[in-house]
């Protein structure tokens, strides 16, 4: 491979590598504590899973449904072999063509799952919590969409691979001629 491509596939794929890490800082900094103010009741939502259908209910209007009783009705786990019926409930919830829902479910262990629930619209808002046998613990707000910040990060990127590349170019020519 001639010395000049060579040279491009690397700076490519550094650049490549620093987005990645550009967009996984992007999502961290996306999140904040969970947070009980009225801006964000519309996308701290929770999903309640009924027999028959789901409901994605604020987080400020749970205090009817907890503590959960054993023999309720409705729950807070979405067993696996639901798991299918509750994406495809989530996408088509709601009345809104320009807004839809998103929902990431993490098992953590036998009894707690890790729930993600966005609102995906203009931006993308939403509740991380983990959901229990007994209840919900909420944990933090999704306050913006990662995607502006790594919009702002592309920036960094490239000045970083050029950085990369410059110092790579200067420590070629440094080298003692052997």
């Amino acid at each position: 491979m001639k010395p000049f491509l060579k040279r491009v596939f690397i700076c490519i794929f550094v650049f490549l590598i620093v987005l990645v890490i550009a967009y996984r800082v992007a999502e961290t900094q996306s999140r904040m504590p969970y947070s009980q103010e009225p801006a964000f009741d519309k996308t701290n939502v929770v999903l309640v899973l009924w027999p028959e259908h789901i409901e994605l209910r604020q987080a400020s209007d749970l205090s009817d449904l907890l503590p959960r009783p054993r023999n309720a009705a409705y729950s807070f786990l979405v067993p696996e072999e639901k798991r299918r019926w509750v994406e495809e409930q989530v996408r088509d919830y709601g009345d809104s063509p320009e807004v839809g829902w998103y929902i990431d479910i993490r098992q953590i262990d036998a009894d707690r799952q890790r729930i993600e629930v966005d609102r995906v619209g203009r931006h993308r808002m939403g509740l991380i919590y983990e959901a229990t046998p007994n209840g919900v613990v909420l944990l933090q707000t999704r306050a913006h969409d990662p995607i502006f910040a790594l919009l702002f990060g592309s920036p960094f990127c490239i000045i970083a691979t050029v950085f990369c590349w410059v110092t790579w170019k200067l420590t070629k020519r440094l080298q003692p001629l052997a």
